[in-house]
């Protein structure tokens, strides 16, 4: 039980760059912003059904129809011949070091594969045949897929994920034209258009004055008086019980009346939010959370619609396979870290 960066180095799989999602592996889809300078994790439309009109939308996406269906997970015994030959030199070396920067040992990793070394548990004579062998923990992708999400719509000046740089980046890629940063010919001043996903200052302030009202049972969470303020607006030193509770529980109805004119985007906040709970309830019903993970992806195309690509880091790629690690170990409270970091 491990955070996504021990999964790396536990796994031999690449967390970061091209290659990040552990199940996709090589076949992650993945783009590079120039001006964010980060890599980022979309064309989630893959991942709907043949005929959903989100895939002959050009429009609102990447200026292209989708018709490409998800790669088949690699078996245990596929990734051990991968991993078989690889040679990597562990740790630093005194030909390597400059005075500056020290290498680290993902610079030996060849770009073109998702696996720099071969794992040890491979000695173990089960292990290539578990069918899930690195489990994704739950409640850290839960706690940064709501600290992305609240910061971004709050527009946070240092956690949001909506920047200019994220701007620039839509006008290179050519879409989302009305995102795009603009300069004001008389004061040579940078305007950046309000997008859809962020909310007025009005809301804002509502959102912070019922998150800071709000009465909860004992120990249901922690005093959201102590770590919500008005003015301004914004959150403060949220733990991860703390979004996983505002995820679960508040985020509908602290959103139920923003994004008048944009329904579909207040519905995909509601059906990630419905996700997370039926992932996490004590009994997995296999038919509930089969529909709940198609309600998810449509709900991921639908943010593809409205925020930057920027947004989209590995945390939001990774709930895609959450539901069908849920399918095969069952309940997630036997495999994510509050018990040990709470």
């Amino acid at each position: 039980i491990h955070d996504h960066p021990a999964l790396g180095t536990l796994s031999g799989c690449t967390t970061h760059g091209y290659f990040a999602c552990p199940v996709c592996g090589e076949n992650t889809c993945s783009y590079h912003l120039p001006e964010s300078k980060k890599v980022c994790y979309m064309g989630h439309r893959m991942f709907l059904p043949k005929e959903h009109k989100f895939r002959y939308d050009k429009t609102n996406f990447n200026n292209e129809q989708e018709f490409q269906r998800p790669k088949r997970t690699l078996t245990g015994f596929e990734v051990e011949k991968k991993v078989a030959n690889i040679k990597m030199k562990v740790g630093k070396h005194k030909e390597e070091i400059s005075r500056k920067r020290k290498k680290s040992i993902y610079e030996e990793v060849d770009n073109v594969s998702a696996w720099y070394r071969r794992s040890i548990f491979f000695d173990l004579p089960y292990w290539k045949a578990n069918m899930i062998r690195h489990n994704i923990d739950v409640m850290h992708t839960e706690k940064n897929v709501t600290e992305h999400l609240i910061s971004t719509i709050m527009d946070h000046k240092d956690k949001s994920k909506d920047g200019i740089n994220a701007r620039k980046d839509l006008k290179i890629m050519g879409i989302k034209q009305k995102l795009w940063v603009m300069e004001d010919p008389e004061t040579n001043k940078i305007i950046i258009p309000k997008a859809t996903f962020t909310l007025s200052k009005e809301e804002k302030i509502r959102f912070c004055t019922v998150l800071k009202n709000l009465k909860v049972p004992n120990k249901f969470s922690s005093n959201f008086h102590n770590n919500v303020s008005i003015n301004p607006p914004e959150l403060r030193n949220m733990k991860s019980h703390d979004y996983h509770v505002i995820m679960q529980h508040l985020l509908p109805v602290l959103l139920q009346h923003s994004y008048p004119q944009h329904k579909d985007l207040r519905n995909a906040v509601h059906r990630i939010s419905l996700f997370f709970n039926i992932l996490c309830s004590k009994v997995i019903n296999r038919e509930h959370l089969i529909k709940a993970k198609a309600s998810l992806v449509e709900a991921m195309c639908v943010f593809e619609k409205h925020f930057p690509p920027a947004f989209f880091d590995i945390s939001i790629h990774l709930m895609v396979h959450l539901a069908d690690e849920a399918l095969i170990c069952g309940p997630v409270r036997y495999r994510w870290m509050y018990p040990f970091e709470r």
